[in-house]
């Protein structure tokens, strides 16, 4: 054989095995791609396990085939995408899952278009699967991302953040707006001064501020935060106090003025916070009525108009006391013994142990809050009155329905209310 023959047989040969590897190749190839797994044949897969009740096969299978989904979807695929994590967990998955319905959130930011509806459902399978493993900053964060689509999203799973304005340190009692005015034509009511008076209930003043007078205002209208011994705190609206008319039947140096009394109980405090001697003069409410009360309720110029009272103790009739308190002068004062029952203002003279309509006073919401005691529905107070009762450490009240009480209680006693009484100048006071 020549060798030109022997060089062409190599080269045949050569093809021949190049030929048969390339074929094996090409086959190899062909296997790989017929036994690779597609998203299709693995749910199939799944689905038959399902069916023969091989549930560990078959999260594994749901698990694949989740891991399989194409990289972008259409709404309707999402859906599908959502029954296979439902089916994956209601078979007891769970450890994947978090990571699974971030890849459908992934799909609706990136532009694939869902129904509020859909929306919702996969936020709140989300926000279920993150309660039950305990997961609440990654709830948090669902929570807030939700809510920018479905209102109130939020409030379902957290309190919801109230974004408080800062507090206005400009509203003081004292600043509100002053002046006296007649209600009406009848002039036998006048409004005059501002006091907390209607409790609401904290959510009214959830999203303000109380400022270092515990005052904010909300809408044009400003509350009051009442901070209670136990340290909770109960919240009242300002409002304008309301008096009653007096007609004096004496008081003649007073003609140029108008004697007001308060149409409800408006606090409440002891007569004296210590038990002893202790008469009007002396006592601790009168010092708050013509302190922190008066501040409270009247701008400076309101308090200019009203004028001092000079005050001399009544005697009880009924109890001989050697001292019934010393003589003093008060912007604000509460009735005596005679002033409600006697010959000084017209229809206050009825005797003292009788039933008087005129004598009762509703109490409002602050002063129950402040540890006034009311006789039931009706709400009625009883209240102080200036004049020791059966001695200097006794004062006269007047009860629930009006009747008064000579022997009166003890001076620290609780439960009972403050009325107040002021003198107006009469020209300060302006048409209805």
């Amino acid at each position: 054989m020549s060798k030109k023959v022997k060089i062409i047989g190599s080269i045949v040969a050569g093809v021949l095995l190049l030929g048969i590897i390339a074929m094996i190749v090409v086959t190899v190839i062909l296997n790989r791609l017929q036994s690779e797994p597609t998203y299709e044949s693995l749910l199939s897969a799944a689905r038959t396990e399902m069916e023969q009740h091989n549930y560990e096969s078959a999260i594994r299978e749901y698990d694949s085939a989740i891991e399989h989904m194409p990289d972008t979807m259409t709404s309707s695929e999402i859906e599908v995408y959502l029954e296979l994590i439902d089916a994956y967990l209601a078979l007891g998955g769970t450890g994947n899952a978090e990571g699974y319905y971030q890849k459908v959130l992934a799909f609706i930011d990136d532009g694939v278009t869902v129904s509020d509806e859909l929306y919702d459902e996969i936020c709140t399978d989300y926000a279920t699967l993150l309660q039950d493993t305990n997961d609440a900053a990654t709830l948090k964060v669902l929570a807030e991302k939700a809510e920018e689509r479905i209102p109130g999203f939020y409030e379902r799973y957290f309190e919801k953040e109230i974004e408080k304005k800062e507090a206005d340190e400009s509203i003081i009692f004292g600043s509100f707006e002053d002046g006296a005015r007649y209600t009406d034509d009848t002039k036998t009511e006048v409004e005059f001064g501002w006091y907390p008076r209607t409790k609401v209930d904290a959510d009214t003043v959830e999203d303000i501020t109380f400022n270092s007078s515990h005052l904010a205002e909300k809408d044009g209208v400003v509350y009051y935060e009442y901070i209670k011994d136990d340290d909770t705190s109960e919240y009242f609206i300002v409002e304008k106090l309301c008096w009653e008319v007096l007609t004096p039947l004496t008081y003649d140096e007073y003609s140029n003025c108008t004697f007001l009394y308060a149409k409800e109980a408006i606090d409440s405090m002891p007569f004296n916070y210590v038990y002893g001697d202790y008469a009007w003069a002396d006592s601790d409410l009168r010092e708050f009525l013509n302190g922190e009360f008066i501040e409270m309720a009247f701008s400076e110029n309101d308090t200019e108009q009203i004028a001092v009272f000079k005050y001399t103790p009544s005697v009880n009739p009924i109890a001989d006391i050697p001292y019934m308190g010393a003589d003093c002068e008060d912007k604000v004062s509460i009735m005596s013994y005679l002033q409600i029952s006697v010959n000084c203002f017209a229809g206050y003279d009825i005797g003292f142990p009788y039933v008087a309509e005129n004598r009762l006073r509703e109490l409002t919401d602050y002063a129950i809050s402040r540890g006034a005691l009311t006789n039931g529905e009706d709400r009625y107070a009883k209240y102080w009155l200036s004049t020791s009762g059966a001695s200097t450490m006794q004062t006269m009240y007047v009860y629930h329905d009006g009747v008064g009480s000579p022997m009166g209680d003890i001076v620290s006693a609780n439960g009972y209310a403050a009325v107040p009484m002021i003198i107006v100048v009469t020209d300060y006071i302006s048409e209805p």
